[in-house]
């Protein structure tokens, strides 16, 4: 297993929240992390018909590679070991459900497309791994994530932050269970 590579996190956000996304090294030092817009700023085609969910996740698909090339200088050259996604609580709304899992699969994507295999990551595993409970509110997601380092209060980013701590905490657990 390697031992100097980095774990990349992401909190998919909502229609009306931006996306996360972060990177931690295998100590579980944060090295960069960012807010995604969610927004559209300009028509990006596409290979798929011309209706507005499929503008909306080929743009997040686009956007959210594009902010991970901008990441590369701050990660550079280590290997990501492992990708994390949020999974999302929609309760009992299957329309929510429905939309932000074609949202999950157009991130799903654009790791894969990356050569960054990833895992759900649930939000008790994430909050858990960032502050030692999994119980913990918003509020005490970003003062955690800014005694890491993170700028802001971004609530995304640091959920983010928990998202790549977590996917490092499976990781060293597939670590330990390939040594025994």
């Amino acid at each position: 297993m390697y031992r100097n590579g980095l774990f990349v996190g992401v909190d998919p956000g909502t229609q009306k929240a931006n996306l996360g996304l972060a990177f931690v090294d295998y100590d579980g030092k944060l090295v960069y992390c960012c807010a995604v817009e969610h927004t559209i700023l300009w028509p990006h085609p596409h290979p798929g018909p011309a209706d507005g969910l499929s503008d909306k996740l080929w743009n997040l698909k686009w956007r959210f590679a594009d902010s991970f090339s901008k990441a590369r200088p701050h990660i550079a050259p280590s290997p990501i070991l492992l990708g994390g996604i949020e999974d999302q609580w929609v309760g009992r709304n299957s329309q929510v459900a429905l939309t932000l899992s074609k949202q999950f699969g157009a991130i799903f994507a654009a790791l894969a497309d990356l050569s960054v295999y990833s895992i759900k990551i649930q939000p008790t595993q994430a909050k858990k791994a960032l502050t030692g409970s999994g119980r913990a509110d918003k509020e005490k997601m970003v003062r955690f994530a800014q005694a890491l380092g993170m700028q802001g209060e971004k609530k995304d980013v640091a959920d983010a932050i928990g998202v790549a701590l977590a996917a490092r905490v499976k990781y060293k657990e597939w670590e330990i269970g390939n040594m025994a």
